[in-house]
């Protein structure tokens, strides 16, 4: 990002994955029996409220680097709650509220 905006360029957005345990923007997970051997796990009962430990990082280094935070939107593709219909809708309003 620092390269691209040192040659004009503007980062609008980060698209990441909700529900994952390194990109989650409001949805990461986590469960305490991950590592170690196999064994079968409901990944649906892992997801919490939070970030992923990759998105945490670099908000952390945009702001230390002193570059202008863009707005995070993180998928819900893991929401099996939520009709796909919906989650593609909510990212097509984030993206239309980028450019107004």
């Amino acid at each position: 990002m620092e390269n691209y905006e040192k040659v004009g360029y503007e980062t609008v957005a980060v698209l990441s994955s909700n529900g994952s345990p390194t990109c989650g923007v409001t949805l990461t997970s986590f469960d305490e029996d991950w590592g170690g051997r196999p064994k079968d796990l409901d990944y649906n009962k892992s997801l919490a409220v939070g970030t992923g430990v990759y998105i945490e990082e670099l908000q952390r280094e945009i702001t230390a680097r002193g570059l202008k935070m863009p707005p995070f939107y993180g998928l819900d593709l893991d929401d099996v709650s939520k009709p796909m219909e919906q989650i593609l809708k909510e990212f097509e309003d984030f993206i239309k509220g980028l450019f107004k």
